[in-house]
């Protein structure tokens, strides 16, 4: 079988897609402690160990007081990162590359779903202008390297993702996963309430993590060009609503309190998936009510 490089298998979307494909029985290969920030160090592990197929899940990110915090870390990060793997793939004849892009570069919108001809149009918000970046950056990379190379990618734009093996601490997290936090260690100590950053307004797009590694799988077994393909539910759900349903599943019976002196972000990001079901003829099939359950009975067995 194809060698498989999944780049970034230490984090959450990582850790998951090699995790889900050694059970598939993929022959998946990891980087161990290389600096991919290092070109020559990323050039003598593709040397080395001849992959013919990468997932880049070495995106920085996380949540808005995250990227508030470090946006000069995350913009060398993720340039760095995804111009030498890139390079580093031409030099050494890899067949495909499949790019996690995020969907923060769509422009801002306040209804409708995103279509893939928009995103990388028009200004971005401010809250998630350093990740749009540098996602715009990647793409452009390999517009062109396909181009001129020949390099067959898959980029797929990804809405919010959550699931076993998120991460779940307050700053890193994003809405989701610091909801389940907060609401399952507010549940453990009996306490009265939970603070909710924010309005409670902004809706966003939720997509499982298993639902992202089958697009990876379906990218590995469909002949794609570079044109961005989104991968998510296609369904708003306001942070009120998701924090509500979060509370349910949990069965925490205190007070949400929404902190409003906290920023929003950007107000609206639903995305159409009617392309994906083009190209691959299938769409995310997890639905909210149960993946946070499924989320909520990993954290029970591996966090509290």
């Amino acid at each position: 079988m194809k060698r498989i490089f999944v780049a970034g298998a230490g984090g959450f979307i990582g850790k998951r897609t090699v995790k889900i494909l050694k059970t598939r029985g993929y022959n998946v290969i990891t980087s161990g402690k290389i600096n991919f920030k290092n070109l020559n160090q990323a050039k003598i592990f593709f040397k080395k160990q001849k992959p013919q197929i990468i997932i880049n899940c070495a995106i920085d990110t996380g949540g808005i007081s995250y990227v508030n915090k470090h946006p000069g870390e995350i913009f060398i990060n993720n340039t760095l990162v995804s111009l030498n793997l890139q390079e580093s793939a031409r030099l050494s004849g890899v067949e495909k590359l499949i790019n996690i892009l995020s969907n923060s570069a769509y422009p801002p919108v306040n209804n409708g779903l995103l279509k893939e001809q928009f995103w990388g149009n028009g200004p971005m918000h401010e809250s998630v202008l350093v990740i749009g970046s540098t996602s715009r950056h990647t793409y452009i990379n390999s517009m062109a390297f396909n181009r001129q190379f020949g390099i067959q990618y898959s980029n797929l734009i990804v809405g919010n993702v959550y699931g076993p093996d998120d991460y779940f601490d307050p700053e890193k997290s994003y809405a989701l996963g610091a909801l389940i936090r907060k609401i399952m260690d507010a549940k453990e100590n009996s306490l009265k309430e939970v603070t909710v950053w924010g309005s409670g307004k902004p809706v966003r797009d939720w997509v499982y993590v298993d639902d992202l590694v089958e697009a990876f799988i379906k990218s590995i077994k469909t002949r794609t060009d570079p044109f961005p393909i989104n991968i998510s539910s296609g369904i708003g759900i306001s942070i009120k609503k998701l924090a509500l349903m979060i509370q349910v599943a949990a069965g925490f019976r205190g007070k949400l309190v929404f902190d409003t002196s906290k920023p929003d972000g950007s107000p609206y990001k639903v995305m159409d998936t009617s392309y994906c079901k083009k190209v691959f003829n299938w769409v995310p099939k997890t639905k909210i009510e149960d993946g946070i359950k499924k989320t909520i009975t990993w954290y029970n067995k591996n966090i509290l």
